[in-house]
């Protein structure tokens, strides 16, 4: 019975059953709030549900979350943290996207994150700031408001049919866990919301490691089923998309891509990488990335450079290529986890375990 009303940690009101509830709605009543750290990827907003954690059920204001928790959206990710090298199939079941799948890995976000939250209920250290897409400043909006930006980039499409999220009525005993009506009575979906995303198609909102604020391409939590499997205007299940930006100007105007190359963008690899460790560096001050991670992620974005040259000459792994892996050895080497996480630690209890 998941993506059931309530969304929120604190309580609110559904006007189309006129129920009030909140996720922690008991806990606060006893004044026992445990400290949690919420964190979506771009995933969960493309499917519906994301938004709602921090929206009212009419879509129309944004809900804070209480003092106790913090929400995170990981901006550009996908479900799963991103594969090397880029492949548009799946090595578990073949699956096939139009654009590569998402390479984006948001694992060190996900170590830094456990560790502030250890520390936040063992030493009272408050974490960094929330960060997600709120209405009021805009950077939270229907999908539709981003579909012609997606469309403007040559070869890219987008879905035909949204996901959302129904209200479902299990009967009177759904409160309790018990399910008396079955199937259950379907009422009025839920408006969906997702990050705004700028010209680049990268969204402006959210937590984001320097593949985002530094980026090569286009990160997306969403991909379109490849025509090999047919339906090809809709989502796949849970995979984004990687959509490099054109290498040299002169390939950007003869493609007619709206999006700056990357010899626009950066001179050299050297500037790139400059770049890339400073807003890694802003990130191990602000306290969401470990020190001893700053070199891992200047070195994913070295790869992740080349690899974005490497796309425009060479077609992409498929097939028993993906799980064989190609070019000296390397394989699709996959982060930790699904999104949505949700992680907890007792107000009373000692310190948790750094790593994810």
């Amino acid at each position: 019975m998941s993506d059931l009303f309530p969304f929120t940690d604190t309580a609110q009101t559904d006007p189309e059953t006129g129920r009030t509830d909140g996720l922690l709605a008991r806990l606060a009543a006893r004044q026992r709030l445990p400290k949690i750290f919420l964190t979506n990827s771009s995933t969960e907003y493309g499917r519906g549900d994301a938004a709602l954690s921090h929206t009212t059920v009419a879509g129309t204001h944004d809900v804070p979350p209480s003092a106790s928790v913090r929400l995170y959206h990981y901006a550009g990710t996908q479900h799963a943290s991103g594969t090397f090298p880029l492949t548009d199939t799946s090595p578990i079941d073949g699956a096939r996207g139009q654009p590569p799948f998402n390479c984006v890995d948001y694992t060190p976000r996900l170590r830094a994150a456990l560790g502030r939250l250890a520390r936040w209920v063992t030493r009272a250290e408050d974490p960094p700031p929330s960060r997600y897409p709120c209405l009021a400043d805009g950077t939270a909006v229907s999908p539709t408001q981003t579909a012609a930006i997606f469309t403007a980039i040559p070869g890219v499409g987008f879905p035909t049919h949204l996901p959302r999220v129904t209200r479902l009525d299990f009967g009177p005993d759904a409160e309790a866990g018990l399910a008396t009506t079955l199937p259950p009575v379907v009422g009025t979906p839920y408006p969906h919301v997702v990050p705004a995303v700028d010209q680049d198609g990268n969204e402006r909102s959210g937590s984001r490691l320097p593949d985002r604020s530094v980026p090569v391409a286009t990160y997306t939590g969403w991909n379109l089923r490849h025509a090999d499997m047919g339906a090809s205007d809709q989502l796949m299940s849970l995979m984004g998309a990687t959509i490099p930006f054109p290498v040299t100007r002169e390939a950007r105007e003869a493609g007619g891509d709206p999006r700056l190359s990357i010899e626009e963008r950066y001179p050299t690899k050297a500037e790139d990488l400059a770049q890339v460790r400073q807003a890694a560096q802003a990130l191990v001050a602000d306290g969401s990335l470990l020190a001893e991670d700053l070199e891992l992620v200047v070195s994913q974005a070295s790869q992740r450079y080349e690899l974005v040259l490497r796309h425009a000459e060479e077609p992409l792994l498929t097939g028993d290529e993906t799980s064989r892996g190609r070019g000296g050895g390397g394989g699709v080497a996959m982060g930790c986890g699904a999104a949505r996480h949700t992680h907890y630690l007792p107000t009373r209890r000692g310190p948790g375990h750094r790593d994810w």
